[in-house]
């Protein structure tokens, strides 16, 4: 994939699309994610899929299956026992409670979830090429994120909900990362990915580990082309319960010193918090508009900081210790 101002990246083939050979660390995994939204039925998703085939208590599976429509919202974020039906042949990964699958197939990524009266199958299709940019050195490679595609794409299928029915025509952004994820290490972060298709798509992380460092990166993608960011800006527009937000407003300015400013809105469907292994996970899905364009987003947070009784040390734009500092 042609990148700005550099060497082109390198665009990957199917074989990263299913199951990667497991590591040794206690906490590597392998992790698919889907967030989509169909704006015309103000239907969307968050979903993700994850083997941790290490843990110290025996293989385990992470499920974070949530599904929005105007007459509610289904959620089921379990954590349970990988089992062998759940290495999927064609390199798919299975849930653990038979409620969810996912597939790649004739190039398309498919989810198939049907828990009670609850269904639908997901097909999503890129609409970019298959790059990893995530940085490579730095805690956030080391303990989180080794290797990581974050790409845009469209969705079509199905879904069923309360006896209603839709037929999906939207848009979303997968993932698919694996290796080391030492949850312990996140105090913060915000991942804001978005796409109004081919014309702009976004993929922007700012992560706060517990050895304090402070990192921001991401990437904007137009047609074949991709433009890194140099400088990120992230507003998070809270709410009183200090962990689910009401949208916010990012500004990116790229490595060619272009400035993009984004608003984003909620949708009226509510967040989703995936509470795992300590950490709380909040998933809001956004409408966003930029330069005349507009399209749809997920917009990502943690607020862990205090970890507990942590007490906080590195403040974007606050003063933790006594003494004086000046003004600069």
């Amino acid at each position: 994939m042609k990148v700005t101002g550099e060497s082109d990246l390198k665009d990957y083939g199917n074989e990263i699309h299913v199951r990667q050979k497991p590591g040794t660390s206690e906490h590597w995994q392998d992790s698919v994610v889907l967030t989509w939204w169909d704006t015309k039925n103000e239907i969307g998703g968050f979903h993700r899929l994850g083997h941790q085939p290490n843990y110290k208590h025996g293989p385990m599976v992470t499920l974070w299956n949530n599904l929005m429509s105007p007459v509610g919202t289904y959620k089921n974020t379990t954590f349970k026992p990988l089992r062998e039906e759940d290495l999927l042949p064609s390199g798919g990964f299975g849930c653990g409670d038979d409620t969810c699958t996912v597939e790649f197939i004739d190039g398309e990524h498919i989810w198939n979830i049907q828990d009670g009266k609850v269904s639908a199958q997901l097909r999503f299709k890129d609409i970019s090429g298959n790059v990893d940019p995530f940085p490579k050195k730095g805690s956030l490679a080391e303990d989180f994120a080794a290797a990581h595609f974050d790409i845009p794409g469209t969705v079509t299928g199905w879904m069923k909900m309360e006896g209603k029915e839709w037929n999906i025509n939207g848009l979303g952004i997968r993932d698919h990362g694996w290796g080391k994820r030492d949850w312990d290490t996140i105090l913060s972060h915000r991942w804001v990915v978005g796409t109004c298709g081919r014309d702009l798509s976004f993929v922007v992380l700012a992560w706060h580990s517990s050895d304090d460092a402070l990192v921001k990166f991401g990437w904007v993608v137009r047609g074949d082309e991709l433009t890194r960011c140099k400088e990120i800006d992230i507003v998070t527009y809270m709410e009183i319960d200090s962990a689910t937000h009401r949208g916010g407003h990012m500004t990116l300015k790229l490595t060619t010193d272009e400035i993009l400013e984004l608003e984003f809105k909620a949708f009226k469907s509510k967040a989703v918090v995936s509470y795992h292994h300590g950490v709380a996970c909040v998933d809001r899905m956004c409408s966003w508009t930029c330069n005349g364009l507009s399209g749809i987003s997920d917009f990502e947070i943690t607020s862990n900081f205090q970890r507990n009784n942590r007490v906080p040390k590195n403040s974007v734009a606050g003063i933790v210790d006594d003494g004086f500092f000046p003004l600069v």
